[in-house]
């Protein structure tokens, strides 16, 4: 969003710092993979950061059930699994978008597949 959402605050000023830094995370993915994984799990904190931030509520109802599923997939990608269920206990009964409820499903199945 490069500075968009710098304007609602700290949840904003995170949600950009996340993105980031999974996009570094992507770039370094087939030169670094070790570095990439921990970008990938420094980008998920800063998403489960933005959880603690964002209203709940009103307009911004979509955007949380987005950062819920980018923080749960960037755990995973993190190779961090106790941080992506952790995510998927917490905020999946918050989850009303069938769009959004997908793609946490896809995640839940990607750490069934690690078990």
């Amino acid at each position: 969003m490069y500075g968009l959402l710098k304007k609602f605050g700290t949840w904003g000023e995170l949600h950009e710092e996340s993105e980031l830094l999974a996009l570094e995370a992507e770039r370094l993915r087939g030169i670094d993979s070790n570095q990439s994984i921990v970008l990938y799990a420094q980008a998920a904190v800063k998403e489960e950061e933005v959880l603690d931030h964002i209203p709940r509520e009103g307009s911004t109802q979509q955007f949380y059930e987005a950062v819920v599923v980018s923080a749960a997939a960037l755990y995973f990608k993190g190779r961090d699994y106790a941080g992506s269920q952790r995510i998927i206990d917490n905020h999946s009964p918050n989850l009303r978008l069938p769009y959004f409820k997908k793609g946490l499903e896809e995640v839940v199945e990607a750490l069934m597949k690690m078990n």
